[in-house]
């Protein structure tokens, strides 16, 4: 009979082998209700531990998108120690049909899941529970991996996607009262234990743990997605006197089409409250103590994993889901085509990976294919992504990176991004010479041929 890895991969040569007696999964816990069994042989990959991070954008120590000290050391070794793509971008502008895309290596524009609407969510939910469409834990679970996850990886916690999980703390305060510049955050009360510090703890000793099979752990973390609710001590990393303001020329939006800026001008996303409540700098003081805190929760789970068995076979992969606006482009939040919202940091590291730097954008479609090959399985043959692991710029150049805001696509080639709106008004930056896409050249008759180029990309 032709096993369900086999019908979605399209393989169909050899079934999986039932396993005689229980001695060789004493060690595993046993799988949650509804959850994936035990029923291959043992992998003889690596390891691999996987960090995802929510709304990190380019502010991060390696990537250089924040002027001043960004206070990420342990994400930064980390980049050092390993591949680090400088411009890869999300799928999507939004964590759930980021996480969609990035879990089961489905473009948005393949599931129709773009935003956060009611129909997306629905849609979501039917990915979720069709069984043709594989994520990545149930692919190494079929290849002989113990799957092991908390925290946010997908958009919620599904418990039946692994064998071992552990509950992640809401939280709750997300909807707690904002001020009048529409944010909530400042230090946690004394004593408090954040659900990250829970999740780094979690993990930590599961790298303790023992285990029959090779291991894929993946670890979410909250923050720095909003509030921003973290101890005192990272607040304290980030003076106010030291906080660096990205530049917001008053102008930035005059060359931008009117789609382009009601998504900047969104109700909740509202520039001008923050300008007129004149936070500017608590607002950007209180994101960059929620990336140091995430920093210092990467940190602890490196360390643990340095100090346990596995630290010379585990490749460690960490990516975010999408970017966040500091008042760039007069924006805050996510939910836009430009550089802050979509570019994020995509890193691989361990055995075999040498320390490079990778250029050209790539997409976190190829998230999962790259985990796959790392863990030397085969890629199902419904997924859309490719492996990372032999990329080269003439294969990045093949294969732009798009991400879709609902009805609308960004296409990053090279140094170039193109927008489409979906009323058919567009932009046209040279990331390259205008880092902060200040410039729109869509109507620059000097830069037809490239728009049109990059128009045939959508």
């Amino acid at each position: 009979m032709i096993t369900r890895r086999q019908f979605v991969r399209g393989a169909g040569a050899t079934g999986a082998l039932a396993l005689g007696g229980s001695s060789l999964l004493a060690a595993c816990t046993p799988p949650p209700p509804g959850g994936p069994t035990f029923d291959v042989p043992p992998g003889d990959g690596p390891n691999v531990l996987m960090i995802s991070v929510e709304g990190l954008n380019d502010y991060v120590g390696f990537l250089g998108g924040y002027p001043g000290d960004a206070h990420t050391p342990n994400i930064d070794a980390l980049a050092a120690g390993g591949r680090a793509f400088l411009h890869a971008q999300s799928a999507a502008a939004l964590s759930l049909p980021s996480r969609a895309a990035t879990m089961w290596s489905l473009s948005p524009a393949t599931t129709n899941i773009t935003s956060t609407s009611v129909d997306d969510i629905n849609r979501y939910h039917a990915l979720v529970e069709d069984a043709s469409k594989l994520t990545l834990p149930q692919v190494l679970a079929d290849d002989g991996y113990h799957t092991v996850n908390t925290g946010i990886v997908f958009e919620s916690a599904i418990p039946s996607m692994w064998h071992t999980t552990h509950p992640y703390p809401e939280l709750y305060h997300v909807h707690q009262p904002v001020g009048p510049d529409r944010f909530a955050y400042g230090p946690m009360a004394p004593g408090e234990t954040h659900p990250d510090q829970d999740t780094a703890d979690w993990i930590s000793g599961r790298l303790t743990a023992t285990y029959d099979r090779p291991f894929f752990i993946a670890a979410g973390f909250f923050q720095p997605h909003v509030p921003w609710v973290v101890p005192q001590w990272a607040f304290d990393l980030h003076p106010l006197d030291d906080v660096a303001l990205p530049p917001m020329p008053a102008d930035d939006l005059d060359d931008v089409p009117a789609t382009g800026v009601e998504l900047a001008e969104a109700p909740l996303f509202n520039y001008a409250a923050v300008v007129s409540a004149g936070t500017q700098l608590q607002v950007l003081q209180a994101y960059l103590a929620a990336m140091s805190h995430t920093d210092a929760m990467v940190g602890q789970i490196l360390n643990a994993l340095a100090s346990s068995p596995f630290a010379d076979d585990t490749h460690v992969v960490l990516w975010s889901d999408h970017g966040f606006h500091l008042g760039e482009k007069q924006h805050y939040r996510k939910s836009t085509l430009w550089e802050p919202s979509t570019r994020v940091p995509f890193v691989l590291s361990g055995p075999g990976i040498a320390p490079s730097q990778f250029e050209r954008p790539v997409s976190l479609l190829d998230v999962a294919p790259t985990v796959v090959d790392l863990a030397g399985g085969v890629r199902p043959a419904g997924w859309q992504g490719e492996s990372l692991l032999s990329i080269t710029a003439a294969g990045a150049d093949a294969r732009p990176a798009r991400t879709h805001q609902g009805g609308h696509v960004s296409v990053r080639w090279r140094t170039w991004r193109y927008i489409r709106y979906a009323n058919g008004t567009d932009e046209l930056y040279d990331v390259g010479t205008d880092p902060h896409e200040f410039t729109n050249l869509a109507d620059d008759p000097s830069y037809a041929a490239v728009k049109a180029q990059l128009a045939a990309m959508i």
